[in-house]
């Protein structure tokens, strides 16, 4: 009766998905072995901008648009905290269907039950994960060694750890451009972080990444993207946007033209985001009725912790949360983030380029600008 359940709920998400389904869109529905549950199995499935999880039995699907041409489906057997079996394959747009089955402490995907999927070895994975997979395993035992103690100093550990594995994915794009890998490597990890200068961007992208994928819809995208980072640089015009705060108000970049924005990313998890909210809430009493627009964007997902940090700290200036759109753009730098964008548009000060983490320069810059 379980399965019967089981079986008539999976195929109602399956119509419901597919009516939603548009052209640029993937749909993706999984089918399992009775033994593998929630508990025991964890699906991440990464769009080419975000991850998504998904839990066998409540979310059996997943429908959205894809940022990449092929984008990333990782699915764990689990005990505990431990991944006893991993199985890697890519999905492209349309619908996909992938089937698991599973013996004791092994996980499979049956290629012959399942449709449109892409082999992760096919696209060059098996060659990425000899050279970066002992990088990733070393970073997650030092964890999971030391995750009650983590001090100043295991995180500066994990930090370099974290670069090193950064440097070698970069050596991986150089000495594999013909690999898909090398796309999917650089839009998901290079891209996002500080690893390689801004100059670089566009070399890599000319030179180590394969001309079938960008011209692909998908690889319209990626040089979008880096336009969009190279636009928060000094003296480049920052990123246009539309937003709507909390008290559902539009905030509009054009409409705010002449006078300075000053744009923070945050989130009540991120304990340097926190010990920012004190100075912004200097700053902007300081500068009441001065041409300053103080904007705090929230990426949270647990919209009660959001809510309880906004009062904790009193945050009385303009708050948006529940659009990612804009962060998005910003490719999802570490945060926290903050930009000072001058009366025309462009971007004076940037927190992700220099050391400031108490906000000195930026304060000293405010004070010569706004008499």
């Amino acid at each position: 009766m379980h399965i019967l359940f089981r079986c008539v709920l999976t195929t109602c998400l399956i119509f419901e998905s597919l009516f939603a389904l548009s052209n640029d869109s993937a749909f993706v529905n999984f089918t399992y072995a009775p033994n593998l549950t929630t508990q025991n199995v964890q699906i991440e499935l990464y769009d080419g901008m975000k991850q998504h999880l998904l839990k066998l039995g409540q979310k059996s699907s997943w429908s959205g648009k894809l940022y990449a041409p092929y984008s990333l489906v990782i699915i764990a057997l689990k005990d505990g905290n431990n991944k006893l079996d991993i199985c890697k394959v890519f999905i492209s747009r349309g619908k996909s269907f992938i089937h698991l089955v599973s013996t004791i402490n092994t996980l499979k995907i049956n290629f012959d039950s399942s449709k449109n999927l892409i082999p992760y070895e096919s696209l060059g994975g098996d060659k990425y994960d000899k050279v970066i997979g002992p990088l990733i395993d070393d970073m997650h035992n030092y964890y999971m060694k030391h995750q009650y103690e983590l001090d100043q100093s295991k995180i500066a550990e994990l930090t370099k750890m974290d670069s090193h594995r950064l440097r070698m994915i970069a050596e991986f794009i150089r000495n594999n451009p013909a690999n898909y890998m090398s796309y999917w490597a650089y839009q998901v990890s290079i891209l996002t972080t500080k690893t390689i200068s801004d100059d670089s961007l566009q070399i890599y992208y000319d030179n180590y990444l394969p001309d079938k994928y960008k011209k692909m819809e998908e690889g319209f995208y990626l040089k979008t993207l880096i336009a969009n980072k190279l636009a928060t640089n000094i003296g480049a015009a920052f990123p246009e946007f539309e937003l709507i705060d909390i008290q559902n108000n539009p905030i509009k970049s054009s409409a705010l033209r002449g006078n300075y924005i000053l744009l923070q990313f945050w989130a009540s998890w991120c304990i340097p985001c926190l010990l920012e909210l004190p100075k912004l809430a200097q700053l902007n009493q300081q500068y009441k009725g001065a041409k300053l627009k103080i904007i705090s964007y929230s990426i949270d997902a647990d919209s009660v912790k959001f809510q309880k940090a906004v009062q904790k700290n009193a945050i009385n200036w303009t708050v948006i949360y529940g659009d990612d759109v804009l962060f998005k753009k910003m490719l999802h730098y570490p945060i926290p983030q903050v930009y000072l964008i001058d009366p025309n548009g462009k971007t004076i000060y940037n927190s992700t380029k220099i050391n400031d983490p108490d906000l000195v320069l930026l304060q000293a810059m405010l004070e010569k600008l706004i008499k």
